[in-house]
């Protein structure tokens, strides 16, 4: 077992190095907030985002979701978040590319 050392006022070094790195990431990353549904439950997982990305807007959202999955939402089968992603999935498949085929959507997580 590693000998553990007193820091002050009761702190222990890796204490004291735990609160460092978690200030320095809650620098880094930004709790996950849905800004373009004002529906949909919490997610039930902790979702975070880069600040950089956090700072900025997405792209307006006209898709109906509601229309679409009003069921699953009265149910609360899936969460703001997973919501607003199928929402904007679907706004970008009603358009299509300059050489016609239809537009895509990617959605890059590092979920595990």
């Amino acid at each position: 077992m590693s000998e553990v050392l007193l820091v002050g006022d009761g702190e222990t070094e890796d204490h004291a190095a735990f609160l460092e790195e978690k200030h320095e990431s809650d620098e880094v990353w930004n709790e996950y907030e849905c800004q373009s549904l004002s529906f949909g439950k919490k997610h039930p997982a902790e979702v975070v985002e880069p600040a950089s990305l956090a700072a900025c807007s997405l792209p307006l959202l006209h898709y109906p979701i509601r229309d679409t999955l009003q069921s699953q939402i009265d149910h609360g089968d899936l969460s703001g978040l997973q919501l607003e992603g199928v929402a904007f999935a679907c706004q970008q498949h009603l358009s299509f590319l300059p050489n016609g085929s239809r537009r895509g959507f990617f959605i890059g997580d590092v979920s595990t």
